[in-house]
């Protein structure tokens, strides 16, 4: 399902990401725990990699359009990343994001009940700024 959101003008392109990785962890079991296929997983030595994106399931240049899109997709998995964490897994949201050449270098604009909202996941949030 697509999710169309207002636009921002400065932005060319943007998604977010739930960032899964874990030792001595398979990736069938993040997607059991998450209830959900993933964008893309990997795996180096005994590290399991699993991410989630927006990218093609967002149709908006709004940042948090796709963040709040994202952690509507993991409602109700507050004790699932909890539970993660304390096995040694790391869990990020991730957001890229392009502005326009043009742009005057402003980035995007994150409201307080966005904060709360990852906040409340207990996420860190590392944005990826691409030129």
């Amino acid at each position: 399902m697509l999710f169309d959101g207002g636009d921002d003008p400065t932005c060319k392109h943007t998604c977010a990401l739930l960032l899964v990785s874990g030792d001595n962890i398979e990736n069938d079991e993040f997607t059991s725990q998450f209830g959900m296929p993933p964008s893309e997983a990997g795996k180096a030595g005994e590290c399991s990699c699993w991410r989630v994106s927006s990218k093609r399931l967002v149709q908006s240049t709004n940042a948090e359009r796709h963040i709040h899109w994202l952690l509507d997709q993991i409602e109700g998995k507050k004790q699932t990343i909890s539970d993660l964490k304390r096995r040694g897994c790391q869990i990020d949201l991730g957001c890229e994001w392009q502005g326009h050449s043009q742009s005057d270098g402003t980035g995007p604009l994150l409201t307080a009940e966005t904060l709360r909202r990852i906040a409340d996941f207990d996420l860190n949030l590392i944005f990826y700024f691409q030129r």
